[in-house]
């Protein structure tokens, strides 16, 4: 089935389950090495998550809105451990993304068509997506499948991305938490924001 191929290619990487408080800014949101995400891209993928239940079926899981963002909360804002997981998540993604780059893989059209055509059977058409981050979530699946069978499958996928972080130098806007090397996870911050 495509949603449990797809949760099972994105909790491999090491999500869980979601749910933060999020605002607007053009620094760094997240900073794996040289990679970086800036504030407003990431609260894209927040806001983009958080409003198609097809998606985050889809991709991470389904998990309902309320889970997300109280219904009494103002637009914009999400809880702290819905932050946190989507900022652990887009780390190891990044982290994935040097794996690839370590091995010399590059991925492909022929990588992602397959990855396009089973969210397009879930999510409808994905030109109602907005291109950044539906384009990184077709990468961020499609890599991932890549590396399983370069390596070996996902265990050994996952043991690579966690070498990478072990390593990297990772940080986190304070507004979303802060990096644990331990767990190799975003903490979030106490409290709403």
């Amino acid at each position: 089935m495509l949603n449990r191929r797809l949760a099972t290619s994105l909790i491999a990487l090491g999500l869980a389950g979601l749910a933060v408080a999020g605002c607007a800014d053009q620094a760094a949101a997240v900073r794996v090495n040289d990679r970086t995400m800036s504030r407003s891209d990431f609260e894209e993928h927040l806001d983009l998550v958080y409003e198609n239940d097809d998606l985050r079926g889809a991709v991470f899981a389904p998990v309902d809105r309320s889970v997300l963002r109280p219904d009494d909360a103002p637009e914009g804002t999400y809880t702290q451990a819905y932050v946190g997981e989507m900022a652990s998540f887009l780390a190891w993604v990044m982290a994935m993304q040097q794996v690839l780059d370590d091995e010399g893989i590059e991925i492909t059209d022929d990588d992602r068509e397959p990855v396009r055509e089973e969210l397009a059977e879930v999510v409808g058409d994905l030109d109602d997506l907005p291109a950044g981050p539906r384009d990184e979530y077709v990468d961020y699946i499609a890599g991932f499948r890549r590396l399983s069978d370069e390596l070996g499958g996902n265990v050994e996928v996952q043991a690579a991305i966690e070498a990478v972080l072990i390593e990297a130098d990772v940080s986190v806007s304070s507004r979303y938490g802060s990096w644990d090397p331990d767990t190799l996870r975003v903490t979030p911050p106490p409290g709403p924001r």
